[in-house]
Order: structure tokens, then sequence, then C-alpha cells
């Protein structure tokens, strides 16, 4: 699986790198994202950003959860999604396994259950509306 990571920059609420990051490096006091770009027919590595461990407090790193809802959009943890019976947020890796929960209730995130009835509707960051009443 690809390691894929979003990077939300809590002080200036937005996604850092368009949204999607394929490299976080933590070198001593650096920390480096990367995003990869097409080039001469391949890809080569893009600096995004460049943090002191420091700058780093102000952003809420998320990992992909390796899996795509019914839509083919990938889920990253604290992404909102829609089931059959509600919304769900993306949360808690353990074990290279991600949960989707409200309150209590908790599912593992499976192919089957993610190709035929979940989809990514927003994430906790830019719409945490659409988990209120």
């Amino acid at each position: 699986m690809l390691h894929k990571y979003r990077a939300w920059d809590k002080k200036n609420k937005k996604w850092i790198g368009n949204g999607s990051l394929d490299y976080l490096c933590v070198c001593e006091d650096v920390v480096v994202l990367v995003q990869y770009v097409p080039s001469c027919g391949g890809y080569a590595p893009k600096l995004v950003r460049q943090l002191t461990n420091a700058e780093t407090d102000n952003l809420e790193i998320v990992a992909w959860t390796g899996r795509h809802d019914k839509n083919l959009k990938e889920i990253y943890e604290g992404d909102i999604i829609k089931v059959p019976y509600g919304l769900m947020v993306v949360k808690d890796f353990i074990r290279d396994s991600y949960f989707i929960g409200k309150l209590q209730e908790k599912w593992t995130l499976t192919d089957e259950l993610i190709c035929r009835e979940l989809e990514v509707i927003g994430n906790t960051y830019e719409n945490p509306e659409l988990l209120e009443g």
C-alpha cells in the first residue's frame, strides 16, 4: 500500500499541498512534506513545505486508509462518510485497520463495505457542521 497523507493547517484552516502528500519525513528538527509530480515520463519529488518541529504544532497530519469509497475517492482519517443508516467518521488506526464510528459504534473498513456502500461527503476539518444535530 502506498503511504499518503494530508496535512491540515489549523492556523490558516486549509490543506497544505492541495490536500495530498506522498511523503512525510521527520528528520531531527525538520519535517519535510513532499508530493510526486509528473516529470520526463515519470514522477519526481517536489518539496511542498519544510517545517521546524515547532511549526508542526499547527498541523494535523492524517493518513490515507488505502481504501476508496464507492466513487473511487480516497478515504483519509477524519473523513465523514455517508452510510445507509447515517454518517460516520474515519478514525483510529490500529494494527493496519481503520475504523469508522459515531459515538460507541465501530466498524472496520472492508473492501466489500467500501465498494458498495460508503461515500465520502466531507471531513471533520472543512465540514464539521455535517456532524451537528
